[in-house]
């Protein structure tokens, strides 16, 4: 009898009793845009109605902030504010902010967005001007430097803001202050769009909430050069006098990548972190917490030590080592019931002291079932080494969905996976979901793609490529009373309902 088998009847009967773990849970990972339609309102609240009829408990998304280039929600221009993209213009009409035809007539996103906010700031009535303000004085602290990164960039389009006007590239204030008089339309403009995100955000929040569900949100460790929290705040970061980075962040060479990988990234400053007692990491967790009900700290290895490379190197070999703050920040930015929401991604190679900032915590981690098959007994990934305080996925958004990782993998491995577990190519994906849900592990969290059994076509990112990723979508009809029942079942028997 495999692993898996054991500890489904021992948890089967487990189900039964009363001692069983409150906090024992499954759920879903799927970024909303991966919703049909790809936005919030209708979709979103459509797909919490799935979750809380399959007995799920938790929906895990991607950041959900504005991307720069293409749409991945790692490169963001902010990290604070929300994507305009998963804002629903339905909603709008419903407020008399746009009209149907608009919306049928045009497909143009941003230009039905800047119709809405000329009609607010029009005929707003005094509660919804009142909601507005508050919005504003509540995120005073990174709105207007967004809304300005914004405008400028609209006023040179092609240029890096390292290259912007002496005045404007400084953050001088009253250069600024003199940018939103000239440009206080378009400042109101962009405000609104970032409150209607999220008084939406907050919407599907209260629906969640009525149907049991806690989602579960990202926050990348690094930011963008080209964001507005690099040119607001320049001196938290490793640049020259002429705001050109002089390290960036990676991770150093492997067996997979024999000159490791240089990400880009911006690597932080510490001691000027220090000096404002994380006033900037902080104001971001706790947005991000006030967001979200549990929240990943993508990259955690990265808060006990970083991999710097020097800017100018081609790739990630002249790297080094440089220890950071991961503890002092930590404690400042989290109240002890904070530390209960956050989860530590500890991925790949983790040394002691990434596992010493981990526990000195009380952080959950992750493991993924896919990385489980290869070395020996100590690989942390296998099934017989998950904990009751881990957080257990068959794949991530980075990986190949589970029935197209069977599929690619070499003969001599998949050889090694079915010794483990017998399986084949149209029995992985559920394998391996039975291995999650009835492991130890406090969430088993599985992509919606191995529910639905698809291969890779429908696989969401491929770390170090660009084109085709962060577009795939399911479709309604994917979500039939068959799958409900399944993942029911499922939840159930495992004790995670």
């Amino acid at each position: 009898m495999s692993n898996a088998s054991v500890n489904k009847m021992t948890i089967h009967q487990n189900a039964k009793c009363d001692d069983v773990e409150p906090s024992r849970a499954a759920g879903v990972l799927l970024h909303i845009s991966s919703l049909p339609g790809g936005h919030l309102g209708a979709p979103a609240t459509r797909f919490i109605e799935f979750l809380a009829e399959a007995g799920q408990s938790t929906w895990q998304i991607l950041p959900v902030v504005p991307p720069l280039d293409g749409d991945c929600p790692y490169y963001a221009s902010s990290s604070f504010a929300g994507n305009p993209k998963l804002i629903d213009l339905d909603d709008l009409v419903a407020r008399d902010l746009i009209s149907k035809k608009e919306l049928a007539d045009s497909n143009k996103h941003d230009i039905l967005l800047n119709q809405a906010a000329d009609r607010f700031f029009e005929f707003s009535n005094s509660e919804s001007a009142r909601a507005f303000r508050d919005f504003c004085q509540r995120n005073f602290y990174w709105l207007e430097d967004f809304c300005a990164f914004q405008i400028i960039k609209e006023i040179y389009p092609h240029s890096a803001w390292r290259n912007w006007p002496e005045h404007l590239k400084w953050h001088d204030k009253t250069a600024l202050r003199a940018l939103f008089q000239q440009y206080k339309q378009r400042l109101n403009t962009l405000k609104f769009i970032q409150y209607i995100f999220d008084e939406q955000w907050r919407q599907t929040k209260v629906v969640a909430a009525k149907h049991g569900i806690k989602i579960f949100g990202d926050l990348p460790l690094f930011v963008a050069q080209e964001s507005a929290d690099c040119w607001a705040h320049r001196t938290l970061f490793k640049m020259d006098d002429f705001a050109n980075l002089t390290h960036v962040a990676g991770v150093p060479p492997d067996y997979f990548s024999p000159t490791g990988q240089r990400w880009g990234n911006p690597v932080y400053r510490w001691p000027a972190h220090r000096r404002e007692n994380f006033l900037w990491w902080t104001k971001r967790i706790q947005a991000n917490l006030k967001r979200f009900d549990l929240l990943r700290i993508d990259h955690f290895r990265g808060l006990a030590a970083c991999w710097e490379i020097p800017a100018d190197a081609e790739d990630a070999t002249p790297g080094k080592w440089v220890s950071a703050p991961g503890k002092e920040l930590l404690a400042q930015a989290l109240d002890i019931e904070q530390r209960q929401a956050l989860v530590a991604e500890d991925l790949g190679l983790i040394t002691s002291d990434v596992i010493a900032l981990k526990e000195s915590f009380q952080l959950a981690g992750m493991k993924v079932l896919q990385f489980g098959f290869e070395g020996g007994n100590d690989n942390v990934n296998r099934a017989a080494n998950i904990a009751s305080q881990d957080f257990v996925y068959s794949g991530t958004h980075d990986n190949d969905t589970s029935r197209g990782w069977f599929s690619s993998l070499p003969e001599l491995t998949r050889s090694t996976v079915k010794k483990q577990i017998v399986a084949n190519t149209e029995t992985i994906a559920n394998k391996l979901i039975e291995m999650a849900m009835y492991s130890p592990a406090k969430q088993a969290i599985i992509p919606l793609q191995d529910w639905l059994n698809l291969g890779s076509a429908a696989r969401m990112n491929t770390p170090g490529t660009v084109q085709g990723n962060w577009r795939w979508q399911f479709d309604w009809a994917h979500l039939t009373p068959q799958l409900v029942y399944s993942m029911r079942q499922h939840a159930e028997h495992s004790g995670r309902i």
